[in-house]
């Protein structure tokens, strides 16, 4: 994942082998989730809130079914 952030997107820390820990910001909970699913690599979020990203879930979830 390091060659998919530059340096103004915040900073990654090891945390173990395979894995690590971006820390990073934006300037609204919305471009926050935005950014993260831009990276296309599976993630957790460690520190709320969540429901940004609960939401955005619920709208491809919707879309992959197709009932709109």
């Amino acid at each position: 994942m390091g060659g998919r952030l530059t340096a103004a997107a915040g900073l990654l820390r090891a945390d173990g082998e395979d894995a690590c820990v971006p820390e990073t910001g934006g300037d609204s909970p919305h471009n926050l989730t935005a950014f993260l699913t831009s990276l296309d690599v599976p993630f957790i979020v460690l520190d709320p809130p969540r429901a940004h990203l609960r939401a955005l879930a619920e709208r491809y979830r919707i879309a992959v079914a197709g009932n709109v």
